[in-house]
């Protein structure tokens, strides 16, 4: 067999009674394999070895580099072969070990890694920042999210004085940005901080917020957001939007868009001046104020 030794016991004379006799070879049915060794990775048992025969054994003692006595009997054979196996695995260990210990200490030697930041807890963002600040973020083409925070130590001050009205946000309409404001509006808050939906009249139009503290007789701009455009409505038919070559065009006809033209919903009329929002309050308070 491919990777395993093979033997044959070879023929010898014998005594038979006062004559000699020459004895045929006493070769077992089929090619005959040695046990792997403890040193090829096989376990080697008691059991196993006392089912060799005697020349396979010397053979396995030649392979551990054994001296034995050539009348020793196969039991005690097989005891040596048994101490060379175990002191053979505890040579293996002792060198694995030491190879581990090296390992180790190579990598103490090099300095410590930072520690990874855990995932496991979700990060807890502050409350509040406690500064005057006011941000505009577009939602959708008709919708943005206003956040906004008053410093608290500025707030305790203005609610100490009479004249003292609240805080508002003013909602600035542009052409462009750099034109002149179109048009505004208030809108009153009565937190320090928070946020709400603005609903952005005009499409194709930019907007711009500022955070006012309100008083009997002026109005003092705290913060003001960037500049942010209200995309505008696109045509009813698609044929018609912008930037459609004549291929992309003509590939909408064929593909019959005329037949599944979007319905432009009439939308109500909005006020002038206030815009839609979530959530209702009585404006008329502010009005004079801030205009």
């Amino acid at each position: 067999m491919a990777g395993q030794h093979t033997t044959r016991i070879h023929p010898s004379t014998i005594v038979v009674g006062t004559q000699l006799v020459k004895s045929r070879p006493l070769t077992p049915k089929g090619d005959f394999s040695y046990p792997r060794s403890s040193r090829e990775g096989g376990e080697m048992t008691r059991e196993r070895l006392e089912g060799l025969p005697m020349t396979v054994l010397l053979d396995l003692s030649r392979k551990e580099n054994l001296s034995v006595d050539p009348e020793i009997s196969p039991e005690e054979l097989v005891e040596e072969l048994l101490e060379a196996y175990d002191e053979d695995r505890r040579e293996r260990e002792n060198l694995q070990n030491l190879i581990l210990k090296i390992e180790q200490t190579k990598f103490e030697s090099l300095p410590p890694h930072p520690a990874s930041p855990s995932f496991t807890q979700e990060p807890v963002l502050p409350a509040s920042y406690d500064d005057n600040t006011v941000n505009l973020v577009l939602r959708d083409p008709s919708w943005a999210l206003v956040l906004w925070e008053v410093r608290k130590k500025d707030l305790d001050t203005w609610s100490q004085s009479s004249s003292f009205r609240g805080l508002a946000l003013r909602v600035l309409e542009f052409a462009s940005p750099s034109t002149e404001c179109l048009t505004f509006f208030p809108i009153p808050i009565t937190e320090s901080s928070g946020s709400r939906y603005l609903h952005l009249p005009t499409p194709g139009r930019w907007y711009l917020l500022e955070l006012h503290a309100q008083t009997d007789h002026d109005s003092k701009m705290l913060s003001k957001s960037r500049m942010l455009l209200a995309p505008p409505e696109l045509p009813d038919d698609p044929k018609d939007r912008p930037g459609l070559t004549d291929a992309q065009v003509r590939l909408l006809e064929v593909s019959g868009s005329a037949l599944c033209e979007t319905v432009k919903e009439k939308s109500e009329a909005v006020a002038l001046g206030y815009p839609h929002r979530i959530g209702g309050w009585d404006d008329t308070v502010f009005q004079e104020v801030v205009e």
